[in-house]
């Protein structure tokens, strides 16, 4: 009796150990299920990117630097490939990230892990600290990523469209852990697709006038296609740093000003105008004025810089040594309506729009009524009084000298691209609008080559080639200390023969064109001819 006692209490518990065991391998199974359960997929954003800006060649304006960072997966073999190619002095810190056991990015020198095996990505900066043509292209708010000021604001629609960005998906335990040796997917949503926008700013160029501008301390350069109105450079000094604009916002020469759509008085660079005219209407080149040094305007008195006289001059040497008194007796014989006319037709008083919503300064002229009075006619002709005018109108000025008298209309932007390779939607090209007589502006054109070759603007001849052009030291109005603030000019086309680009010079405050703006016009001129432009 108790031996069957015994055995069934056996029986008993083995029974019962059994259902024990099953019902902890069925929890076991129940937990795995569940935790698979939780397995999910963490997304790693490697990069964002906006439309790039480009120049006329299709060659980057923005994203022109590139750096590389390596996609890490902890315990994947690509992670021991990283750590064995990592510098010493980072290892530590590179091992503190693999221990975290979550993908993440680290930076390398460049992607020749690739080849090793290491998922490397190249990621763009969109700015260069020293950012060609910054004050055209503007800046990024960086709270939001959304233009700020210039062109990034003026196309922010577009260059936002044309963006995309890079993720990589991969597969994570309950943990958030990634599971090793698991294929990552890659997600490209028009990640560098190469869309953007198009200017006809030239790189080359662009960064070679940004360097030659650098000793006008303050002031602007311009650099236009005279048959077409093309912006081919367009700098303004100082610049700033728009990876730390904040850097830039006391600074009293006001780095954020783009000075080439700013509007200055202009002196003697006007002269061309009212020589152009004075030619139209009939009045020879031969015209002779005997300059002693001052003019009489009623009961006004206006001197010419040379306080002795030029003595007997035509026309030809009035330009050449930029002679006031010439200039007022030639305009009073004009008539002040003529000029402001041809000045109107030419685009002064009228602001050029480079972008919609991102436009120069109008400038002023004066008044017609004012014009009635000697005095202001006088001013008017030698490029003084109530006129201003920005270095990009004074290039359209000089493009008439240089194009057969044509008002060309000034383009910045060419068009947008979908691929970075192939113009798409160009923005239209106006031929240039008959405001001067070619047999007018040639005898003006061969007037502006003496000025380089014997006159005062001989600091601007380049090393070969030839150029013509014309200075100006133009009074402001404006004192510090006493001290009349002269803005410096010179204004002119190269080659001489032939010229393709016209190049405005402006330095505030230079005082001389001829000694502060004409040798900036030879360095970029030389620079042209070095890199066969």
């Amino acid at each position: 009796m108790h031996r069957r006692l015994l055995l069934f209490f056996c029986t008993l518990i083995l029974c019962f150990s059994l259902l024990v065991s099953r019902l902890a391998d069925i929890a076991s199974q129940t937990t795995l299920l569940a935790a698979a359960g939780q397995q999910s997929a963490t997304v790693l954003q490697v990069a964002e990117t906006r439309g790039t800006i480009y120049d006329r060649k299709m060659r980057p304006l923005t994203g022109i630097r590139t750096d590389y960072v390596a996609a890490v997966l902890p315990g994947d073999q690509s992670a021991d490939l990283l750590m064995r190619h990592t510098p010493e002095a980072q290892r530590t810190a590179l091992l503190d990230r693999l221990t975290g056991g979550k993908p993440f990015l680290w930076p390398v020198d460049s992607g020749d892990l690739y080849a090793r095996g290491v998922e490397v990505f190249p990621v763009e900066q969109r700015y260069l600290d020293r950012q060609p043509a910054v004050h055209l292209i503007g800046q990024l708010d960086p709270a939001t990523g959304q233009g700020a000021s210039g062109l990034e604001l003026a196309y922010d629609s577009l260059l936002s469209a044309a963006g995309g960005s890079l993720q990589m998906r991969y597969f994570t335990n309950a943990l958030g852990r990634g599971v090793s040796n698991t294929p990552a997917e890659k997600i490209d949503t028009g990640y560098r697709s190469g869309a953007g926008l198009v200017l006809t700013l030239d790189r080359e160029l662009q960064q070679l006038v940004e360097q030659a501008a650098q000793p006008l301390e303050r002031g602007a350069v311009v650099v236009m296609d005279p048959q077409t109105g093309d912006l081919l450079a367009c700098a303004s000094v100082p610049a700033f740093n728009p990876n730390n604009p904040a850097a830039s916002m006391n600074d009293p020469d006001l780095p954020f000003l783009n000075r080439a759509f700013c509007a200055y008085s202009v002196g003697s660079t006007f002269k061309l105008l009212t020589a152009a005219t004075a030619l139209e209407q009939g009045i020879p080149a031969t015209r002779t004025y005997e300059c002693r040094g001052a003019i009489e305007v009623l009961d006004q008195t206006f001197h010419c810089h040379n306080l002795n006289g030029h003595g007997l001059l035509d026309m030809q040497g009035a330009i050449e040594h930029s002679c006031n008194p010439y200039f007022i007796s030639l305009a009073l014989e004009i008539g002040g309506a003529p000029l402001l006319y041809k000045a109107q037709q030419l685009g002064f008083g009228t602001a050029f729009e480079a972008a919609p919503g991102f436009s120069s300064y109008t400038g002023t002229l004066p008044d017609p009524r004012e014009l009635t009075a000697p005095a202001a006619t006088a001013n008017f002709g030698f490029g003084q009084g109530s006129l201003t005018a920005t270095p990009v109108q004074i290039a359209c000025l000089v493009s008439a000298m240089v194009n057969g008298g044509g008002a060309v209309t000034p383009r910045l932007v060419a068009g947008s691209t979908t691929d970075g390779t192939s113009l798409t939607e160009p923005t239209a090209v106006y031929s240039p609008r008959q405001v001067f007589l070619p047999e007018a502006t040639a005898q003006v054109r061969e007037m502006m080559i003496a000025v380089v070759e014997e006159g005062s603007g001989t600091n601007a001849m380049p090393a070969r080639g030839g150029a013509g052009g014309k200075t100006a030291s133009a009074q402001t109005g404006q004192y510090v200390d006493g001290e009349e603030i002269v803005h410096a000019w010179f204004a002119g086309f190269y080659p001489a023969e032939s010229p393709r680009f016209v190049i405005v010079v402006l330095c505030e405050g230079g005082e001389s064109g001829g000694d502060r703006a004409c040798p900036i016009f030879r360095d970029i001129a030389d620079g042209i001819a070095a890199l066969g432009l």
